[in-house]
């Protein structure tokens, strides 16, 4: 069963779709594409949910993750053990002291950060074809976005959660998430399933109900006459 989950760590926070029939070291092969940290270093503390303050340890590698009844929405707390990781260097267990901020020449120079995972990995900015696929991103993203239009119901596509329905309240540049380079549609969902309230940081760019308004790329968008889903409908012939 594929379920999202919250995936945490000291320098990254997503929702990812797993599967409970994987065993915790593929789980953990699949944690270091997203955190840099590598699967013996990690230390997995399961939250039934994103909130909660009580956790369980996933510390038997040869488990599947079904013995460990993951909730939907649960969230994966992933810690560096390395006694030499970078963030651990800068902690002085619990006690006070004056905030540290790295050199970002010393900090270019390390081997044990995300920054040098990734270069090694050539992921992000580092791939060398990085610049030319954002390009194209950006120029098909603005293309599909000529063709939406404010107040127009929707559904995604390409998306990791079922599918969602809305309306589009908004299409334009959000320099709040990426500096004015892509163009954004601020959606209105019908039901809770997004993530404010139709601001960024502070900035509104239209209104909602909280939990109901997203930002999605125009490319994750299909306009049309899609109706409301009726959440008790059901295909299956009784």
């Amino acid at each position: 069963m594929d379920i999202t989950v919250n995936v945490t760590s000291s320098l990254t926070n997503s929702q990812r779709r797993i599967s409970t029939n994987w065993t915790v070291a593929h789980l953990k092969q699949r944690l270091e594409q997203i955190t840099g940290i590598p699967p013996q270093s990690q230390e997995l503390l399961l939250y039934p949910l994103p909130t909660s303050s009580e956790s369980v340890s996933i510390d038997k590698d040869d488990s599947l993750l079904s013995g460990y009844e993951l909730p939907e929405g649960a969230r994966i707390q992933v810690n560096d053990t390395r006694p030499d990781s970078e963030l651990r260097a800068l902690e002085d267990e619990g006690r006070p002291h004056e905030e540290y901020v790295m050199d970002d020449e010393e900090y270019d120079k390390r081997t044990d950060t995300l920054r040098h995972w990734k270069r090694v990995n050539q992921l992000g900015k580092y791939d060398p074809s990085y610049t030319g696929k954002l390009n194209k991103s950006v120029q098909l993203n603005s293309s599909i976005a000529q063709n939406l239009t404010v107040g127009s119901r929707f559904r995604t596509v390409n998306d990791t959660h079922d599918e969602r329905r809305g309306v589009i309240r908004f299409i334009g540049k959000v320099p709040e998430i990426d500096q004015g380079l892509q163009t954004w549609c601020g959606v209105e969902f019908d039901e809770p399933l997004g993530k404010n309230d139709g601001s960024i940081k502070g900035v509104y760019y239209f209104n909602c109900n909280p939990g109901y308004g997203s930002f999605l790329k125009p490319q994750q968008i299909e306009q049309g006459d899609f109706p409301e889903l009726d959440p008790f409908g059901s295909d299956d012939e009784i």
